[in-house]
This record gives C-alpha cells, sequence and structure tokens, in this order.
C-alpha cells in the first residue's frame, strides 16, 4: 500500500514500544519505521504501525519516498559540508565562524515532497547536522548541505518558541512616552 517492495532493505525499525490499550486487559504495540535508501535514512519517510496484543494490525500509517533511484556516493567530504554549514549560518546570524559549532554531519536523502519543504521536487543526498552557538541560546539551526555540489539546500531554527522580548528604559521620561526610547534588556542578555 505504500510502494515499499522490500521491506527487509527499505525499512528499519526506528522505535518500538508496548503501550497499554484503553481496556486495561490488553496491550498493544507502536513499531516506527525508517524509510532508507542503500542503508542511508530517508527524511520524513516513515511508517507507524501500531498491533493488538496477538500481532493483528490495528493501524498503519505514514509516507514514504516511492521508486527512489538516486546514487549514494558523496562527492564533498562531511568536513567541507560542516564548513558551509557554519559560515552560512555565520553569515544569517551576523557572527564571526569561529563562534558556530556543528554536530558531526550524516548523510540523509531529502525531497521536499515528503516535508513540504522548498526546493525543486526530487531526491538530493545531503549532509545532515546541527548548528548551534553559545552566543545565540535561542539557535539550533538544522542544515542540510547538498553532498554533491556543498551547497546549502535546508537549513531552519528548530526551537519554534523563541521570545525576543525588549525591556526599555524610559529614562525618566513621564510615562505618556511609552515604551521607551532605549532598550535596557534583551532577550537572554544582561542589563546594558
Amino acid at each position: 500500500l505504500f510502494g515499499i517492495e522490500d521491506p527487509q532493505t527499505q525499512l528499519v525499525i526506528k522505535e518500538e514500544t508496548i503501550l497499554p490499550s484503553e481496556t486495561r486487559d490488553t496491550l498493544r504495540s507502536l513499531v516506527r519505521y525508517q524509510q532508507v535508501h542503500r542503508g542511508i535514512p530517508i527524511m520524513g519517510g516513515e511508517i507507524i504501525v501500531q498491533m493488538d496484543k496477538d500481532n493483528l494490525l490495528l493501524s498503519m500509517n505514514g509516507e514514504i519516498l516511492p521508486d527512489i533511484t538516486l546514487e549514494t556516493e558523496a562527492a564533498i567530504t562531511s568536513q567541507v559540508a560542516k564548513q558551509a554549514a557554519i559560515i552560512s549560518m555565520a553569515k544569517n546570524y551576523t557572527l564571526d565562524s569561529d563562534n558556530f559549532l556543528a554536530t558531526e554531519p550524516e548523510l540523509w536523502i531529502y525531497d521536499p515532497r515528503l516535508l513540504g519543504g522548498p526546493g525543486y521536487p526530487e531526491a538530493k543526498l545531503v549532509w545532515r547536522m546541527e548548528v548551534t552557538s553559545p552566543l545565540q541560546l535561542d539557535m539550533r539551526e538544522l542544515v542540510l548541505v547538498d553532498a554533491l555540489h556543498g551547497h546549502i539546500v535546508l537549513n531552519f531554527n528548530q526551537i519554534h518558541t523563541i521570545k525576543q522580548r525588549l525591556v526599555y528604559d524610559t529614562n525618566n521620561i513621564p510615562p505618556t512616552s511609552l515604551p521607551g526610547t532605549t532598550p535596557a534588556r534583551f532577550e537572554g542578555g544582561a542589563a546594558t
């Protein structure tokens, strides 16, 4: 139904959980499968299966990338990709690149059709990593670097509850001039 032709090579178990069901006398299991192509995981390619205590199917949902024929040999190294990601984030956040850290890049397959992301609707081999900075506490960028050409395919901040509050000082001017003229404190920063 999902287009998986060979579950043994195209799916790996990502997580398996035993859950209590609505009635206390039975249990059910939930298995989350990750789609892979030649051993490389596909972003957004997952199938979730729920079974009862007798391993009978209760439900199955998810999305996969069918008929994938992508080559899985990277043309650029993980370290070149890591440097490209750091340079890009330094430019985006207007900080020196020495202020950024990146996790070890891993090969993944990205296709915007699965995630609803930007870009031409085709599968790409990418280096996937997270970039952070001790100077930007509200930043944890997921960065995908094209493993063939070295450019950024997708990046976004994974911290979605960022607050950007400012506290102003009225400099002893009557309160009719609120909110004030001089920022006195920035989100996460010390008083100025």
